[in-house]
């Protein structure tokens, strides 16, 4: 293994500016799940490494009031809840905030890996890592999330459904770290759920995923106003699935409504062949993953039992 410069960040604009200055040549460590499994094989190995381990105001979960007011969001929910782009998965999974804030994130970072993982592995790494597989991500397209990216220069923000350009590619500069995630609270009337497809039940990468958000008539819980459906490893990056979502908008969550919305899944994928699975046998799970996640959230609707989620997700 080729040596490399080790620098660890003091505070966040010693980070920054060590990115101005050495940005190109630099690989950010977060949790190290990935990066340091990729120096140890070979694979990459970057003349740098800035380590934010002691950033602590990347660590941070915080109820923020803001955002748009057209989903019904009920007073006692706060508008958008800010994660550092250091919180682990474990955090976001055992945060009172998120549980209750954004409980199809809780329920996605649920699936990753193994504890040891989760304890390490980060929310911005995850992101940053731009796997079509990440867990976490089709949740976040869904949730409508967003994503602070800090420099010296300043911040911007992106949404997540224009972050991420291809396999592991990011609209993120080599001068800019992602900070923070943005995401809205789920409403007391919406309903989620986050399903996956493996080779196993646990420490493995998906086949196939989906995150379903619906936004549910108060006055009739079955018929679903607003939908957010991301899907993962079923294109080149996670994608939100359009034609899915407008299957089901306007409509009672009934037999017909989902059988038309899982045979719109099979718009705008384009799954691979690969070791876990065939490109043919993605495309069939994409479809059984949308009505298995749709006939879950119609049940939740009709009052059955229900998973993570405000008022009872489906799960």
């Amino acid at each position: 293994m080729r040596p490399f410069e080790l620098h660890i960040a003091a505070s966040l604009p010693d980070a920054l500016e060590y990115l101005a200055r050495h940005g190109e040549e630099t690989a950010v460590l977060a949790g190290g799940t990935d990066l340091i499994i990729r120096i140890r094989s070979g694979r990459e190995v970057p003349p740098r490494v800035l380590d934010l381990s002691r950033l602590n105001e990347l660590r941070i979960i915080r109820e923020e009031s803001g955002g748009d007011g057209d989903r019904g969001r009920a007073e006692s929910h706060p508008a958008v809840l800010r994660l550092g782009a250091l919180v682990t998965h474990a955090q976001v999974i055992e945060a009172p905030e998120t549980r209750t804030h954004t409980p199809l994130l809780a329920e996605a970072c649920a699936t990753i890996g193994s504890p040891q993982i989760r304890n390490l592995g980060t929310l911005g790494g995850n992101c940053i890592t731009a796997s079509r597989a990440g867990d976490s991500l089709p949740a976040l397209l869904a949730l409508d999330a967003e994503v602070v990216l800090l420099s010296a220069g300043g911040a911007r923000r992106v949404k997540m459904t224009e972050f991420f350009t291809g396999p592991r590619m990011t609209v993120r500069r080599r001068d800019e770290l992602l900070g923070y995630i943005l995401i809205p609270a789920q409403a007391p009337d919406e309903r989620s759920c986050y399903l996956r497809l493996s080779q196993r039940k646990a420490l493995a990468i998906s086949v196939a995923s989906v995150a379903l958000r619906l936004r549910m008539d108060p006055k009739a819980p079955r018929r679903c106003l607003r939908a957010a459906v991301a899907f993962g490893n079923l294109a080149p990056t996670v994608i939100r699935a359009q034609a899915v979502e407008e299957a089901v908008v306007g409509s009672e969550l009934d037999e017909p409504t989902i059988a038309r919305a899982a045979a719109a899944a099979l718009s705008g994928i384009s799954p691979r062949d690969d070791v876990r699975a065939s490109a043919e046998y993605r495309r069939a799970m994409a479809q059984a993953l949308v009505r298995r996640g749709l006939e879950q959230l119609s049940e939740a609707a009709d009052g059955g039992r229900g998973g993570l989620g405000p008022g009872g997700a489906g799960r």
